[in-house]
């Protein structure tokens, strides 16, 4: 059975005057909310490995979609996940955040969380990346795709969600911020 607490009276720690509170947060909801909140999350997770040893972009496999509530809001992306890399020294894996890749208003968002995992030895790293899209101007409907590339010398990225045997999840998420 839930709890309540009833009583006529708040009084001030003074004991000056009363405080009254009638339902302050009865009807709440996002357009109420501050600048700054974060109004609205999505996510979606990764369970398998991808692998390149490509300089061009390659698919994670991770996508998600989510419909701001305001166009002028931002949406911070955040992607975390394990990594590791085969290969000569100064071989780099980086994260490449696209927004509606499959649509006329496709475009990159940029390269992000540079890792140079320890390599020949397949080190296993956390993998972390974030980027905040300013830019989307819409309250339509918006997918957010996750790709990665394998930069410098000859070897092999990897982007996953287990090490050592013990199973994770890839977890890509979006977070609308009101501004």
């Amino acid at each position: 059975m839930a709890s309540k607490i009833k009583v006529d009276q708040i009084q001030t720690a003074d004991g000056t005057g009363t405080i009254a509170l009638q339902n302050q947060l009865s009807g709440m909801d996002y357009s109420s909310m501050p600048a700054g909140s974060i109004i609205q999350v999505v996510s979606a997770n990764l369970s398998s490995t991808t692998t390149t040893t490509s300089d061009a972009d390659v698919s994670t496999g991770l996508a998600l979609t989510i419909t701001p509530k305001y166009a002028n809001s931002h949406i911070w992306l955040t992607i975390n996940g394990g990594a590791q890399g085969y290969g000569s020294v100064g071989l780099v894996g980086v994260i490449a955040f696209y927004r509606n890749i499959n649509s006329a208003g496709a475009s990159s968002l940029g390269y992000v969380g540079a890792i140079n995992p320890a390599l020949n030895t397949g080190a296993y790293q956390v993998h972390s990346a974030q980027l905040f899209d300013t830019t989307h101007n819409s309250t339509a409907s918006i997918e957010y795709l996750v790709y990665m590339r394998s930069r410098g010398p000859s070897g092999t990225y990897y982007f996953h969600n287990s090490v050592g045997g013990v199973s994770g999840k890839v977890v890509f998420t979006a977070m609308e911020v009101k501004q």
